[in-house]
């Protein structure tokens, strides 16, 4: 049960320090990139470790349609 609390924890820590960050790092990057490469790029990077993350754990929750 701690074990959970700790890794709820540091998942709400990792959190908070994203969507700090992310105004920030966007305010810089909009002078290289514009709004549709930026959020492009976002979710390619939040998609990417969580498809490997299901591959590897053999999950069978992405290849499930959805149900009602």
């Amino acid at each position: 049960m701690i074990e959970n609390k700790n890794k709820g924890a540091i998942l709400a820590i990792v959190s908070i320090l994203s969507w700090g960050l992310m105004p920030v790092s966007a305010k810089g990057l909009t002078g290289v990139l514009d709004a549709y490469t930026l959020n492009f790029s976002r979710f390619l990077a939040a998609i990417v470790p969580l498809l490997l993350y299901l591959l590897i754990k053999n999950r069978k929750a992405i290849y499930q349609p959805l149900s009602k």
